[in-house]
C-alpha cells in the first residue's frame, strides 16, 4: 500500500518591512488582522508575528513565491518546498520564465541589509536562489538577530540541497522569534525528511499551535504520523487541511492513501475522485484508484 505521496512545499519568506518598523510592532497573523497591533514590549499573544513574516495567502504586499511542492509522493504528502504547499500559491515559474527574468535581472548588489533581503525577495521568485543566497548572508553579517533574514537563508539553502545548514539558520531564526510558526513548519518538513519523526512532529504541532489556519502544517504532521503508522492520529490533521484548503489536491490524496490503509475503501475512492476533480488526471490519485480496482477484482484504470 502506498505511503503519503509527501509533505507540502516549504513557505517561501516575505519580503521586510523597513527595518526601523520592525522595532516598534508586530502584526497578528491572518486570522486575527483587523484586530489592534500590540507594540513588541507589551506582546502577549504567542500568535503575533511580524508582518513580513505571513505565508503567501497574504495579499497585502508582494511576496515570495513559495516554490516548493504540495504534491504527492508516495505516501502522505508535508510541506517543505519540494514537499509542501500553502493555499492559494502562486504559480511555479517554468525554466522558461526563469531565464528570461535572469536576463532580464540586474546582477545583485549589496547596500543596506534592507535592500539585500529586498533584492534576494525578487531573486528567489525568479528561482535564483544561489543569488539570493549571497546578499541574505551579506545580510546576516549587518543584522544577525533578524529572524527574517536568517529564516530566508533556511529557505535558500534547503532548495539548494543544503539542508545541515539549512537546518542552522530555521533554528536560529526560532530562538530569536520562537513564535515564528513558518519556521517551525519548514525544520519540521526538513526534519521529517531524515526520518526523525518525534523531532519533526515537536516543530509541526508547534507551528499548528502557533498558526492554526496553517493547512500545510496539518498535511505534514499527517504524513509524519502516517509515516510511523499513526493512521488514526494522522486522518484528523489530513482532514483539517482539507477543510482549511479544500483544493489541497495532495492532502486529499494523503487521506485516500490512509483510509485506504484502514480498510476504508469507500472512502478512499472518494477522496480519490475528489483530488482528479481538482486536478484531471492527477496520477496518484488514478494509481490509487488503480489499486482500488485492482483489489477488487476489475480492470485497472488505463
Amino acid at each position: 500500500m502506498a505511503e503519503p505521496i509527501a509533505h507540502s512545499p516549504d513557505i517561501a519568506p516575505r519580503p521586510l518591512e523597513p527595518i526601523s518598523r520592525r522595532s516598534s510592532e508586530k502584526r497578528l497573523p491572518p486570522h486575527l488582522q483587523g484586530a489592534s497591533v500590540t507594540p513588541i514590549g507589551q506582546r502577549m499573544a504567542a500568535t503575533e508575528r511580524p508582518s513580513w513574516t505571513r505565508a503567501l495567502t497574504v495579499g497585502s504586499c508582494p511576496a515570495l513565491v513559495a516554490i516548493a511542492f504540495i504534491g504527492c509522493a508516495p505516501g502522505p504528502q508535508t510541506t517543505e518546498s519540494a514537499d509542501n504547499q500553502i493555499p492559494a500559491q502562486a504559480p511555479v515559474p517554468t525554466e522558461t520564465d526563469r531565464a528570461e527574468s535572469a536576463s532580464q535581472s540586474p546582477e545583485p548588489t549589496s547596500e543596506t541589509p534592507q535592500s539585500d533581503y529586498s533584492q534576494a525577495s525578487e531573486l528567489v521568485t525568479q528561482g535564483r536562489y544561489q543569488d539570493a543566497l549571497v546578499l541574505l548572508e551579506q545580510a546576516v553579517k549587518e543584522e544577525p538577530e533578524n529572524e527574517e533574514i536568517h529564516y530566508g537563508l533556511g529557505y535558500c539553502l534547503s532548495r539548494l540541497n543544503r539542508s545541515k545548514e539549512a537546518l542552522t539558520h530555521y533554528r536560529r531564526a526560532i530562538e530569536i522569534f520562537p513564535e515564528h510558526a513558518e519556521a517551525h513548519n519548514n525544520l519540521g518538513n526538513l526534519i521529517m525528511r531524515q526520518g526523525q519523526q518525534p523531532q519533526a512532529q515537536v516543530h509541526l504541532m508547534k507551528a499548528i499551535e502557533l498558526a492554526p489556519e496553517l493547512a500545510s502544517a496539518h498535511n505534514n504532521l499527517g504524513t509524519s504520523l502516517s509515516r510511523e503508522a499513526k493512521f488514526a492520529q494522522a486522518i484528523p490533521h489530513y482532514l483539517q487541511a482539507v477543510r482549511l484548503d479544500p483544493q489541497y489536491v495532495e492532502a486529499h490524496c494523503n487521506l485516500a492513501n490512509t483510509y485506504l490503509r484502514q480498510g476504508r475503501t469507500q472512502e478512499a475512492v472518494r477522496e480519490f475522485n475528489t483530488a482528479l476533480g481538482i486536478r484531471p488526471g492527477f496520477k496518484p490519485a488514478l494509481k490509487g484508484l488503480q489499486r482500488v480496482r485492482s483489489q477488487q477484482g476489475a480492470q485497472p484504470l488505463p
